[in-house]
């Protein structure tokens, strides 16, 4: 009589298998994961610059809360101050280390929040480097090699020399 079903040596092999593919491509999917959440916030930080801007043409005078700026972020709590959180970043008016141009006011810094081995920030450097303009710098908050690698993904160094992709 022959009985119809796989052998435990099948079941584990197939097991093996999946589990060897999932070890090599977890990493990649959130490396993948991570890069996107950054692009995010370089676009949120541009966005928040250009109201800076914007603002200090209006008014003669730098924002001191998130919410003098005509800009939306998905924040879910009060925009009543200079530093507000996201799902993912820490935004933070006036603390990037140069200013806006066209402006006495600094720009905004987006740092990472409990990104676990991801900890970086996003600023405006403002600057021409190589005859490449630099409007964007990540800097990894330690010294663990995946934070540089997301800043490297994103063709952005700590001094603002854009990287080579």
């Amino acid at each position: 009589m022959k009985r119809k079903g796989f052998t435990l040596i099948e079941v584990l092999t197939a097991v093996l298998i999946v589990s060897i593919l999932a070890a090599i491509c977890m990493p990649i999917y959130t490396r993948a994961i991570e890069r996107s959440r950054a692009m995010e916030a370089m676009s949120n930080v541009k966005s928040i610059n250009d109201a800076i801007y914007v603002y200090h043409a209006d008014k003669e005078k730098c924002p001191s809360k998130f919410k003098q700026l005509v800009v939306t972020l998905p924040v879910a709590g009060s925009l009543d101050s200079a530093h507000v959180e996201t799902k993912y970043f820490a935004f933070t008016l006036g603390d990037a280390p140069v200013d806006v141009p066209g402006t006495p006011c600094k720009g905004v810094v987006a740092a990472r929040l409990n990104g676990g081995d991801y900890q970086y920030s996003i600023y405006n450097s403002f600057r021409s480097v190589q005859g490449k303009a630099a409007a964007l710098s990540c800097a990894p908050a330690s010294e663990n090699p995946k934070s540089q690698a997301i800043c490297d993904a994103l063709g952005l160094s700590a001094d603002g020399t854009p990287t080579e992709e």
